[in-house]
């Protein structure tokens, strides 16, 4: 039983952004590392660092180079899922930026980025293989997207917050187990959103057992993980 729990235990680590406990390199020029992530597996870099003057780097260990990826970022998060196109999401001058790396054997990789949220106010990355939804965001505006690899397969207005549903997705007997997130409206409804995209778009559905003041209220009280 034992050698079960550890097994299970380690294979969750690969859903996981793990914050490294050191960063592998140095920061350039005296500054110090304000955040260090390790890269997905499949990645052309070890580690993604983030200064505390807003420059993000990216540590190649068989090459030992540090290279500039981008300056003005404010925080990031290394995406996990195995179908996703972009190796990391980043916030920078207050939008959201995705970005995908080409392997360059010896040398720095090319780090292509692309703004797909302006004005953003709170975004996440999604682990959970078992969905098409790779991440989702909120603009300060009350804009809510969730994309897929490719493209966005869920917009909604009058967000005020969300929730992923990376936990409970997926697993038989958790509760709403076939939604990857909820929503809570301006007017304090939750909208449950499906995991699964049909013909491009994902399904909603409204939750009609109460009114909520915040998404925390509402993870609590439905015993949400």
């Amino acid at each position: 039983m034992k050698k079960l729990l550890l097994v299970l235990a380690l294979s969750s680590v690969s859903f996981v952004n793990v914050q490294a406990a050191e960063c592998v390199a140095k920061a350039p020029r005296g500054t110090l590392w304000k955040e260090c992530l390790n890269a997905r597996p499949n990645s052309a870099v070890d580690q993604y660092m983030l200064d505390n003057a807003g420059d993000l780097y990216s540590y190649i260990g068989s090459i030992g180079r540090v290279c500039q990826v981008t300056t003005r970022v404010s925080n990031l998060k290394i995406s996990m899922h195995p179908m996703d196109a972009a190796i990391m999401y980043f916030e920078k001058d207050g939008n959201l930026y995705d970005a995908n790396e080409t392997r360059v054997m010896g040398q720095c990789p090319k780090v292509k980025t692309k703004m797909i949220m302006a004005n953003v106010e709170k975004y996440s990355v999604v682990g959970n293989s078992n969905t098409t939804v790779v991440n989702m965001a909120l603009s300060r505006g009350g804009d809510f997207i969730a994309w897929d690899n490719i493209n966005p397969v869920y917009k909604d207005t009058m967000v005020t917050d969300y929730l992923v549903n990376s936990s409970n997705y997926g697993v038989r007997g958790a509760p709403f187990s076939s939604y990857v997130a909820f929503t809570l409206g301006s007017d304090h409804m939750i909208t449950k959103v499906k995991g699964h995209a049909q013909n491009g778009t994902l399904v909603k559905a409204s939750d009609d057992r109460g009114y909520y003041n915040s998404i925390q209220e509402f993870k609590a009280k439905n015993h949400i993980r």
